[in-house]
């Protein structure tokens, strides 16, 4: 199975990078990315991995947790990585 990473999981994808790049350095940034890749690889892979958090979203939603961010993403014949949102935040606001 493939995935494809959706603009709004683009953009977090962004944002991590760039608050890693600030505060630790550009070899932990690109380290933080690489394996976010290896978590969407593994995903794709295995599309049940996560976990349905019907409180949520419905599925066919699934939430994979990759501290300190969640991976929401939708299991399909091509995978859909929706958000990389940190768990820091409540995930009642998120915003797909």
């Amino acid at each position: 199975m493939t995935y494809i990473v959706l603009p709004p999981a683009r953009n977090d994808l962004e944002f991590i990078e760039d608050w890693v790049l600030s505060n630790f350095g550009a070899a932990a940034a690109a380290k933080a990315i690489d394996d976010l890749i290896e978590v969407f690889d593994m995903l794709a892979r295995f599309p049940l991995a996560g976990l349905e958090r019907h409180d949520i979203y419905p599925p066919p939603m699934r939430f994979f947790s990759f501290p300190p961010n969640w991976v929401i993403y939708e299991p399909a014949s091509t995978l859909r990585i929706h958000r990389v949102f940190p768990s820091r935040m409540e995930l009642r606001d998120l915003v797909l």
